[in-house]
C-alpha cells in the first residue's frame, strides 16, 4: 500500500497526502517493461507502476498536521527534501498515522 502526496501550489498550506492505493506490480524501470495502454497506471521519471486499486481522499491530511511525528522526514526544518524524486518510502507506523487522521 502507499500514499498520495501533492506538494506545495501557491500559497496554499505545504502539502498534503491525497489517498492511497495499492500496487499491481513493483515498482520497475521502464527499459524492462513492455509499456501498453492501461487504466491506473502512473510514470514517475524512468520508472512505471501499475496500481490494482487507488482511493482519493475527500479531504485531504496536511503536511503540517503529522510532520513532527512523522519518522521518515528526519529533517523537519527542510522536509520537503524527504519528498523529492516521486516515490518515498515511508514505515507502516508512519502509514497508519496519516491513515488515521482521514476524516
Amino acid at each position: 500500500m502507499g500514499l498520495f502526496y501533492f506538494g506545495t501550489i501557491g500559497k496554499q498550506r505545504k502539502g498534503s497526502f491525497v489517498g492511497d492505493f495499492i500496487l499491481k506490480t513493483k515498482v520497475a524501470h521502464e527499459n524492462i517493461l513492455h509499456l501498453e495502454a492501461i487504466d491506473l497506471s502512473l510514470k514517475c521519471g524512468n520508472f512505471f507502476i501499475k496500481f490494482e486499486k487507488v482511493n482519493i481522499w475527500e479531504n485531504p491530511v496536511f503536511i503540517d498536521e503529522v510532520l513532527d511525528e512523522l519518522l521518515f522526514i528526519t529533517n523537519k526544518k527542510n522536509w520537503g527534501t524527504h519528498m523529492a524524486g516521486g516515490i518515498t518510502r515511508i514505515s507502516h507506523k508512519d502509514f497508519k498515522l496519516i491513515k488515521n487522521l482521514v476524516k
